[in-house]
């Protein structure tokens, strides 16, 4: 028997006993194992399954930034602009955490930019809301808008209408300062 057959009726039979394959993907993706994320899709796991709150692997792996994952699960059918039961998606998860080359990566594969979550956030917020500037040029030179109309919703909901202006300044503020402190040499 070829030691790769060896292995994947091990990992088989240790998944089907103690978890199902989807809960054992997500495990994968949050780690970036490839190698299992592979096995368990032969084994029968969906790419496009939901966790209990309606995200998905690919969103976990933008989340944890893992691009070479994120780059695997597209080529295998993952949902770019999937949203989980709150309403964000891959690319926000990604925005809020900061990590600017799973932006761009996810960008290059047709995220939407300017979708907005249940709560009228969008990927842009998110990121402003945790002071990653870099992440914030990103998505303003990609198209992404401060309008809260914009995106897939054309009257925000109440809590966008009083957390907008907040995240707005702030994000207007934080590139503001980031630019000074770039040009001021000590």
């Amino acid at each position: 028997m070829k030691k790769s057959t060896i292995i994947f009726c091990t990992l088989i039979l240790t998944t089907s006993i103690f978890a199902e394959p989807n809960e054992e993907l997500f495990k994968a993706v949050k780690k970036g194992n490839i190698f299992k994320i592979k096995t368990l899709l032969k084994a029968g796991a969906n790419v496009n399954a939901y966790d209990k709150n309606g995200r998905s692997p690919l969103m976990w792996a933008a989340r944890f930034g893992h691009a070479k994952t994120i780059k695997f699960l597209l080529l295998k059918g993952a949902k770019v602009n999937t949203k989980s039961k709150y309403g964000d998606t891959v690319l926000m998860g990604a925005a809020y955490k900061g990590h600017t080359k799973v932006i761009a990566l996810l960008l290059t594969k047709g995220a939407r930019i300017n979708i907005q979550d249940k709560f009228g956030a969008t990927a842009l917020m998110g990121a402003a809301y945790k002071g990653h500037t870099k992440a914030i040029d990103l998505l303003m030179q990609s198209g992404t808008t401060p309008d809260p109309g914009s995106g897939s919703l054309s009257d925000p909901p109440l809590p966008c209408l009083i957390i907008q202006p907040i995240l707005l300044f702030g994000s207007l503020f934080l590139r503001s300062f980031y630019k000074i402190i770039k040009s001021v040499t000590f």
